[in-house]
């Protein structure tokens, strides 16, 4: 594509900083790639919306007042600028972009005042086919999975890197289905059948489970459905999250995995093996992945579409192993370091003793996989679609 065209670009990329700084990580990034385009990109970051409101509206006089295209971002949909009847967006003919960073049911409330000027992206192409379900127009939706920064510079080679498996992320209990089911959702009969329909799936590797669970509920308008669907669709999905992780550290006997994340202490006692850090913020994580050998990644959820820690450890030269992921399919077959779990769990060890025992495959592969990383997933190649879209929705009207 032409990137000399968006140099007349204003961007303003709007972020409330998190306790972990996953967000505000991805939004720093996000601004950065927009830079590397030769747009003109500004970030802030407020803990709460515009506590600083004068450097807020001077940033909105700025967008005002640009003679060429301008656009603003927020994460989530959570940011709205109303000004009397109408608001800013409409108004002023600045389109904003919301990436929506998981699923859209979780910002089900912020999607509800979307301004006409918008376009939102959807991190999993199962998402997007649910778009009229969220209230949005499916033409003002794309897909826009997670992303990384660029690949570092100096790479630490596999010898110098004194973590051997990485897993970042939270870990609670899991009771049998059943029994979690009940106690759930005990106070309302009509999730709770909802969810036991859904039991003949939570086994299978069902891809689309968000999809399986629509379906389920039959027969009522989207609005109700909408409702059922926020209310129950969180804990199945944190129930799934919780029963993989705990399922994939429990098959790996022979290595020990350092993991960073907010982990129950019924879990830490069932996996002595494993190295338990705690709750870090997302910089130290990014750290972590520096020193990695193999960065796991379960996130069951994201099967087709990308979550931030597979590219954040890529472009820091982990060895990737995840789940099966339909986004990923094609890159599996020509970046050596993306991996998938193996059907059959107790393999992992092996495959894992494999690869870690040739340390110089490893450094060969490095400089593959980051080329291959560097062409393909980083933010400024997730963001060019999104610019060529504004472009044709917002700046191209005549």
């Amino acid at each position: 594509p032409d990137m000399a065209k968006f140099t007349n670009l204003k961007c303003l990329v709007v972020s409330n900083p998190s306790r972990m700084a996953s967000i505000d990580t991805m939004a720093l990034d996000i601004t950065a790639a927009m830079r590397s385009l030769g747009i003109g990109a500004r970030i802030f970051m407020s803990a709460i919306q515009g506590n600083n409101p004068s450097l807020f509206q001077n940033l909105l006089e700025e967008m005002k007042l640009h003679p060429g295209p301008s656009l603003i971002i927020d994460i989530n949909a959570k940011m709205k600028i109303l000004t009397k009847e109408s608001n800013f967006f409409d108004l002023f003919d600045v389109p904003k972009f919301s990436f929506i960073t998981d699923n859209p049911i979780h910002h089900i409330s912020h999607l509800k005042n979307i301004p006409n000027n918008s376009l939102c992206g959807m991190v999993s192409e199962e998402h997007l086919e649910h778009s009229r379900l969220f209230g949005l127009d499916p033409e003002k939706c794309i897909f826009f999975p997670h992303g990384g920064p660029p690949a570092l510079s100096h790479m630490r080679k596999t010898s110098e890197r004194n973590i051997e498996l990485l897993f970042a992320g939270n870990i609670s209990e899991v009771p049998c289905f059943r029994e979690w089911a009940d106690e759930t959702f005990a106070n309302n009969s009509i999730q709770k059948k909802v969810m036991l329909k859904m039991s003949k799936y939570i086994d299978s590797s069902a891809p689309r489970l968000f999809s399986i669970l629509s379906e389920t509920i039959t027969n009522i308008g989207n609005f109700e459905k909408c409702m059922i669907l926020e209310a129950i669709f969180g804990p199945f999905e944190r129930f799934l999250i919780n029963r993989e992780r705990f399922r994939i550290l429990s098959a790996i006997k022979k290595h020990p995995v350092t993991v960073i994340g907010n982990v129950s202490n019924e879990i830490v006692r069932m996996l002595p093996q494993h190295s338990f850090l705690g709750e870090k913020t997302y910089t130290e994580v990014m750290d972590a992945m520096t020193r990695s050998k193999i960065s796991l990644n379960i996130s069951p959820s994201f099967k087709s579409g990308g979550h931030e820690r597979i590219f954040y450890s890529l472009a820091y030269g982990g060895y990737l192993l995840t789940d099966k992921n339909d986004f990923l399919k094609k890159d599996r077959l020509l970046n050596p370091f993306i991996n998938f779990f193996p059907n059959n769990i107790n393999l992992l060890d092996k495959i894992i003793t494999k690869t870690l025992n040739d340390t110089k495959l490893l450094d060969e592969q490095r400089k593959i996989s980051t080329s291959h990383y560097s062409q393909n997933h980083t933010w400024e190649k997730r963001v060019l679609p999104i610019l060529n879209k504004l472009q044709k929705t917002y700046w191209d009207k005549p």
